[in-house]
Parts: C-alpha cells; structure tokens; sequence
C-alpha cells in the first residue's frame, strides 16, 4: 500500500514511536511524581499524530527543493501526491482534536497551541526567505514546538503546576535541538548538492561540537529533574553513558549516521533515566 511505502520512507513508525513513547512516558511520569498527576497513556498518540502532519507540512514546504536533491523519494516520482498527503495529514489532525478534546478543557487549549505553532511554522513565521539563509536560526525558532509538547504532557496528567517541571520543558527541548542538529551533519562527501546542512554552512567540526554540548547540557538538565525528587545518583548513570556516547560518536570523521545516532541514544538514556527516576525513586 502507498501510504505504509511513504511511512517506510518518509516517517518509519517504529522509532518515531519509540520515541514519542520515550518523550511522553518520561514527561508524565515525571508529571506524576512533581506535580500530582496521572499519566494519561492515551494521549501520548496526540503527540505522534502532531509529529507526522509536521512531516506533512514540511513536504508540501519543501516540494521544489526536494524535487531536485531527493528525485528517489516517492513523493518526488508522483507514487505519492501533495493531495494524498493533504488527505492524510487532515486525517491525522481529525485525530488529534477528537482525542485531545476528549482530555479535557486544557489538554485540548495546549493542543491547540502546538497546533497554531505548526502552523507558523508551515509559513516559517513569514520569513521563510531570511531563515532559510540562517540555518541554526531557522531550528532554534522551529524548536518551541518542542516545549509546547511537554506542555501538552503536563496538561494531560491533570497536575497542578510545579516550577520543577520547567527541567523537562528545557531538557526536551535541548535534546531535540541536537537531534535535529546531528540528522544534518554531514562529512564532506556525504553533502547534498544544492541542499544546506549545519556542517556545509558552519563547517563539520562546529557543527558536530554543538551536537555535542547540547546532549551534554541535556545530561545536566536530566540530572537537574532527577536531583529535584531525588538524591539517588544511581539514576543518573545511564546520563552519563549517553554523554560519553555523545562524545565519542561526534569526534571527526564519524559519518552523519554515528553522529545522528549519538544525538538519539542521549535522548533516549535522558528520557529513560528520568522515566526511571521519577517511577521508582
């Protein structure tokens, strides 16, 4: 079937739902044990479904581009058309708003916001020309949706607010930004011709050095969240395994696939040492 070909290609469900499972199970979790709330495991497709009418968006944003430096893609050969993703991603947002109105009141307002933010970002703000000439500029404004997500794992819980639960606002939001950093960082004879990355435009060793500090300032967040339930470092150990990973994944020479996976195991250690944490400390 076309539609599970494009997912293959274009937006593969096993670990996209490994992890939005990683994101929601640790944000709720940790919701739970700061804030008093209730994992609402329900919700967590809401975040999945956001997620792909995200790719979406970007595929009828990025349409021309992509028919010159991706001409193998489905979309690109016409297998698959800007109308069946229409068709798809109205679907998906269909989903979202049924399950997110069955929340609740709030889960449904956060909803909303993340919605409008895609939607911003759909016409890049308004200044699609200027942010794309600014490349770390266009994926630092693009990563709030990030932050509103977490917001939308807190709401889901039911919990009242508790300040502490800003550390896994800013620790998702970090660990993405070097997830979306490392997925476009690239060894010289790995660039696309005609298409920016964070090495071409900034050079593969400032590129690969950021991915870097951010998954180690996501391992400081990490320990930051633990630390504000607990003083059993014991469950900050795998944070440490995934900064050690981080660096000796980045060093130069390591192709884009080492260096996106660095980004990808930090995330998951973070989130899974803290999903840990907060369920068992």
């Amino acid at each position: 079937m076309v539609f599970f070909a494009y997912l293959k290609e274009r937006f593969p469900p096993g670990p996209y739902a490994l992890l939005v499972a990683s994101f929601y199970g640790a944000g709720a979790v940790y919701a739970h044990k700061v804030c008093r709330g209730t994992p609402t495991w329900w919700l967590a497709p809401v975040i999945l479904l956001v997620f792909f009418h995200l790719r979406v968006f970007d595929e009828h944003k990025d349409h021309e581009k992509d028919k010159v430096s991706h001409p193998e893609r489905l979309l690109s050969r016409g297998v698959v058309t800007l109308r069946m993703l229409k068709i798809w991603g109205a679907v998906a947002i269909l989903g979202e708003v049924v399950l997110a109105a069955l929340g609740g009141r709030d889960v449904f307002l956060w909803w909303l916001a993340v919605f409008a933010f895609t939607v911003a970002m759909r016409f890049e703000f308004g200044v699609g020309r200027w942010l794309n000439e600014h490349i770390l500029t266009y994926a630092i404004t693009h990563n709030p949706v990030v932050a509103l997500l977490a917001a939308f794992t807190w709401a889901s819980t039911h919990g009242r607010w508790d300040d502490r639960f800003n550390w896994f606002i800013w620790l998702a939001s970090t660990t993405s930004l070097a997830f979306e950093i490392a997925r476009k960082t690239r060894l010289p004879h790995e660039e696309v011709p005609g298409v920016d990355s964070y090495s071409s435009v900034h050079g593969r060793e400032k590129a690969a050095s950021l991915v870097y500090a951010l998954v180690a300032v996501s391992g400081v967040l990490t320990v930051g969240a633990l630390t504000s339930f607990t003083k059993d470092w014991r469950y900050a150990i795998p944070v440490l395994g995934g900064v050690l990973i981080g660096r000796y994944l980045t060093r130069l020479g390591m192709p884009q696939k080492k260096v996106e996976l660095a980004a990808s195991m930090a995330m998951l250690l973070d989130f899974g040492s803290l999903w840990a944490g907060a369920a068992f400390a």
